[in-house]
């Protein structure tokens, strides 16, 4: 652990040690030359000539005796900020306050011993104390830190931003992916600036930001789009950990505006989307308004959410017809074989009162019947070929933003349409007959 914390906080001091002591060596060895004096670049005839061995084991033995004092020098300033870390909880209000200032003297290099420092105590003054002093150097270094992450966002040594290179395995590495990163660490710069990866670090955060949420809520304060970025990249951090709680406020952030505003605004909207399809796949409870938000921004990866709900044979009325949307619009060719074993299903969805021959008919509308529209919607073949009377909506494919999707068509023409599915490899050749 000392090893890891020289070189975190001295790791340029070692090099500046080397050079300045290969720089003394080479000083108090070399001989005063007179530049007139041509006979001073003549090698004595009887003076050794020093072979390259000599000369590396010199330059090592400067080398490790530079390190040796960069380590002394080291060990003396984690002992020093150690003490003052102590410090904080002196029982003197004035002792902490000095401590408190001489650590924020100390600089930028002592932000991550602090770091490790905090996770050795639980006193709340000590924490108090020290979370302001790791705040005011990050935030006095922060605009560097932006300019570098902007210009070498690969070089996470260079801007300290931890938590980006997890951000980007989701969103990308592109500028608009930055702008959104940015987004998240003018709220939240713990998610940026630290690496989480424990489970009790990332629900202990996930409770800070639902307690700022809630604040704002209390102080009549609009929500952001960095709460609901905040919520999603801790869910996706988080995995099957993810408390309900989370979850359900997560839900409400993303399909709510500004959030759901955001995805098409086209500055951000490609990594809020990519972001928000990630999440999507992760949702486990009450997945109706996941299922709206993918269908209202056509985001692809709510198909596995989709698939998810129609592999439960307990869905709600609601979420059948959600996910068959999906199906229709994003659904693809690895989905036939869930929406296929609900072709079968004759339970009734909802009922519609149509005219037909002139005469009032209570028309039951069924499970299977949403199931065989995404069939072929997804096969890529004719929907009026199977729904003579199908109409498509401008959004969302053949299914209407109302429960009725399949207007007047008959109980006989909904049968052969079953018929022409069932037979579909051997009338490939042509176009199925309608029935009358």
């Amino acid at each position: 652990m000392l090893i890891v914390l020289n070189c975190r906080i001295f790791a340029g001091l070692a090099f500046i040690g080397l050079i300045a002591g290969i720089a003394s060596i080479a000083s108090a060895q070399a001989p005063t030359v007179d530049s007139t004096d041509d006979s001073a670049f003549v090698q004595a005839d009887d003076e050794p000539l020093m072979s390259i061995e000599d000369e590396e084991e010199d330059e090592a033995a400067a080398a490790l005796a530079a390190e040796a004092i960069a380590i002394e020098q080291a060990n003396a300033v984690i002992a020093e900020v150690t003490a003052l870390f102590n410090q904080l909880s002196d029982p003197s209000f004035n002792n902490r306050e000095i401590a408190t200032a001489m650590l924020i003297q100390r600089g930028e290099p002592v932000i991550a011993l602090l770091k490790d420092l905090q996770r050795s105590t639980n006193d709340p003054e000590v924490l108090a104390r020290s979370t302001v002093v790791i705040d005011s150097l990050e935030k006095n270094g922060l605009p560097q830190r932006v300019d570098n992450f902007l210009k070498h966002p690969g070089d996470v040594e260079l801007h300290q931003f931890w938590g980006w290179p997890a951000f980007a395995e989701i969103v990308g590495n592109s500028r608009s992916s930055r702008r959104v990163f940015l987004m998240l660490l003018e709220e939240y710069p713990v998610l940026c600036n630290e690496r989480l990866q424990v489970t009790s670090q990332l629900q202990s955060v996930a409770k800070d930001i639902r307690a700022n949420i809630s604040f704002k809520r209390i102080q009549f304060e609009p929500t952001s789009v960095a709460d609901a970025i905040a919520l999603q990249f801790l869910m996706l951090m988080m995995k099957s950990n993810t408390p309900a709680e989370v979850e359900s406020q997560t839900v409400f952030l993303t399909s709510t505006a500004p959030y759901s505003s955001h995805l098409n605004d086209p500055r951000v909207s490609k990594p809020l989307k990519k972001l928000t399809g990630a999440w999507l796949e992760t949702v486990q409870r009450s997945p109706l308004r996941p299922l709206l938000i993918s269908l209202d921004f056509a985001i692809p990866e709510g198909r596995q959410l989709a698939m998810r709900v129609l592999q439960d044979n307990s869905i709600s009325q609601e979420d059948y017809i959600l996910a068959t949307q999906i199906m229709m619009t994003n659904g693809g060719e690895e989905c036939l074989p869930v929406l296929e074993t609900w072709l079968t299903d004759e339970r009734i969805l909802f009922e519609i009162d149509i005219v037909q021959d002139g005469r009032p008919q209570n028309q039951s509308q069924r499970f299977q019947d949403l199931a065989l529209a995404a069939c072929v919607a997804i096969r890529g073949l004719k929907m009026t070929d199977y729904f003579p009377t199908a109409k498509p909506h401008l959004l969302r494919g053949y299914l209407q933003t109302s429960l009725v999707f399949i207007q007047d068509t008959s109980i006989d023409q909904r049968a052969s349409a079953f018929e022409r599915y069932a037979n579909r490899d051997q009338s490939a050749s042509g176009s199925p007959a309608q029935s009358n």
